[in-house]
């Protein structure tokens, strides 16, 4: 009720008024380097997948994750903890795959009721006679307002082995950066993330 004793005893200024469009809810998005497997090379036992499993099926019902990026993880790793979920709206994207001598060890979950997997793709660049896997490309459609949300998902090298100063991270931060330039200016401009370690 409007404050009147029916609709008919309000004034038409009242009964015209709309109501204000509320906000696109905002994406709640994680990265967890999970250790499971690293490098892709599959080691984690059952207890430890069902862990991560609880772990995110927690989130995702207590803070609404809408992405998670999952790091050092391997097909099988991702295969029994979207089994272990158990949820129908999500779905991933493996990006565990082997290229020649390097496994690549990324994967991403994602709540297809509110967004659409329009691209993806492997960002890599040379640095010398080596190939380095700068991160993953994703390209959705949100649900609810058919805009393109750009995501990188990059799993930058540990300071243990690579100092802040190696000339390898400051490649791979200069690829990043021209990966998000070359992202068409017509979907460039709706939303851009890169999650990183």
């Amino acid at each position: 009720m409007l404050g009147f004793g029916s609709l008919s005893e309000a004034p038409m200024s009242a009964l015209q008024m709309e109501l204000p469009k509320s906000d696109p809810k905002p994406f709640v998005m994680l990265w967890w380097n999970t250790g499971l497997s690293p490098l892709g090379k599959s080691r984690a036992s059952s207890s430890e997948k069902a862990y991560v499993a609880a772990y995110l099926t927690d989130l995702r019902k207590n803070l609404n994750v809408d992405i998670m990026a999952l790091g050092e993880v391997c097909t099988e790793d991702i295969s029994d903890i979207i089994a272990a979920i158990d949820d129908q709206h999500l779905q991933f994207h493996d990006a565990t795959y082997l290229d020649g001598k390097r496994k690549f060890d990324i994967a991403i979950l994602f709540d297809r009721q509110r967004l659409s997997l329009e691209h993806a793709e492997s960002v890599l660049d040379s640095y010398g006679s080596t190939t380095l896997k700068i991160g993953e490309y994703l390209q959705f459609i949100t649900c609810e307002s058919e805009k393109y949300l750009n995501i990188i998902v990059s799993h930058w090298p540990s300071r243990m082995y690579s100092h802040e100063s190696d000339a390898k991270r400051t490649e791979i931060g200069t690829a990043l950066r021209n990966k998000l330039d070359t992202i068409s200016p017509v979907r460039r401009c709706e939303f851009k993330c890169i999650v990183t370690n």
